[in-house]
């Protein structure tokens, strides 16, 4: 178990986020993090485009943290909305899992039965990944461009990665315009 952080990252702002700890930090700024063991909700989501996967996926888990749920219960918004992609053709991928961590007071069990087919309660073991953070809006563009940085820095310092998945990582709402702050995971091998 990873010791709690004193206080939560100044980029998760008021809401509930993963805990984790920094392992160490490359010469180009990317991070090796591992992260507790945690409890998301997630859908998934196949043959569309990283834009309208977060749309739909988005829309169908904050369909559940609004109360579409075996207990109709509304539960806060947490950051981040996690995606996970399989790089591929197409430019990235046809299958995406959007994620939403569940607040602090579901990480020990408890949280409300999804109503909604195709949603579903995810226990994560704890997981170490390359974390690369950078401003704006995400894109597909982006997390290639991205995800390409950490890549090479990965393949600089001679770290083992998988190359089957990445996380794009969003912690912002759509309508903050400024001081975004949006993270590709590469998980470690």
């Amino acid at each position: 178990m990873l010791s709690p952080r004193a206080e939560k990252p100044a980029f998760c702002r008021d809401l509930d986020c993963p805990i984790y700890e920094v392992l160490k930090t490359l010469d180009g700024g990317v991070e090796l993090r591992k992260y507790s063991s945690g409890q998301w909700v997630s859908t998934d989501i196949s043959g569309v485009s990283y834009k309208d996967a977060m749309r739909k996926g988005f829309m169908t888990l904050f369909g559940y943290i609004s109360g579409a749920n075996a207990d109709g219960r509304k539960i806060e918004m947490t950051a981040p909305v996690k995606t996970k992609l399989k790089p591929g053709p197409g430019p990235l991928c046809q299958e995406f899992t959007v994620s939403f961590y569940l607040p602090y007071e579901y990480q020990g069990g408890g949280a409300p039965k999804p109503s909604e087919k195709g949603v579903y309660l995810e226990n994560t073991p704890s997981f170490e990944v390359f974390v690369h953070s950078y401003g704006g809006f995400s894109s597909e563009q982006s997390i290639i461009e991205e995800a390409g940085k950490v890549i090479s820095e990965l393949d600089k310092a001679g770290e083992k990665y998988e190359t089957s998945t990445w996380i794009a990582a969003g912690y912002d709402a759509p309508f903050r315009l400024t001081d975004r702050h949006n993270e590709i995971w590469i998980p470690k091998k």
